[in-house]
């Protein structure tokens, strides 16, 4: 006689594992003590420390009284502006907010977030410094020829990097910032950055 797993038949009806009610801050620090990121190389210490002053100084006290389930995109943008707020340059918003893209990643993997992760999408914008080049000036791009001769000479294990810059446009901060979701497969491969990162690598490839 076929036994039908109770917890599959439960999903089966429709039954979902209900939104989590925990608080942001009880939730994310028993994250951070758990979490073994999202690759088979897993986390880093130096990487989770990072996630840790990240989560400890900016997120927990901006988001402090708030259950995880009750924060939305526009919630994380309030982030992003109180951060852009406080004088931090563009890379630190990042990486701040990188650490807050993870934990909704693992609460939404874990049933915990079912609204789906709402860092994601999230645009973080450079501010213009005063040294910067006027925009009304023409930009200078390389030709083919230049760029390939470039390439050519870029060491072997540098060259697969310095060719997405090339093919996608994106800055360096924003290349390094990218993760596994953000990278999009298909007929025609490409990058979606989806995170902070405009969509012209879309269009280019």
């Amino acid at each position: 006689m076929h036994v039908v797993n109770p917890s599959r038949r439960s999903r089966q009806a429709g039954n979902r594992r209900p939104t989590t009610k925990a608080a942001f801050d009880e939730y994310v620090r028993a994250w951070l003590e758990a979490y073994q990121g999202r690759t088979t190389r897993g986390l880093d210490e130096g990487t989770r420390d990072a996630y840790r002053r990240a989560i400890e100084l900016y997120a927990i006290p901006f988001f402090a009284g708030w259950r995880l389930a009750d924060i939305e995109q526009k919630d994380v943008r309030r982030f992003v502006a109180h951060l852009q707020g406080l004088g931090l340059a563009a890379s630190s918003v990042r990486k701040y907010v990188a650490a807050l893209k993870a934990m909704f990643a693992s609460a939404v993997e874990d049933g915990d977030l079912p609204s789906g992760n709402p860092a994601l999408g999230i645009r973080i914008n450079a501010r213009r410094d005063v040294h910067e080049k006027d925009e009304s000036e023409p930009a200078k791009a390389m030709t083919r020829e230049q760029l390939a001769r470039l390439l050519a000479a870029i060491p072997s294990q540098w060259r697969l990097l310095f060719e997405l810059l090339a093919h996608t446009g994106l800055r360096i901060s924003e290349t390094l910032g990218l993760d596994w979701e953000d990278i999009v497969l298909g007929e025609r491969p490409g990058c979606a950055c989806v995170a902070s990162i405009t969509e012209a690598a879309s269009s280019a490839t």
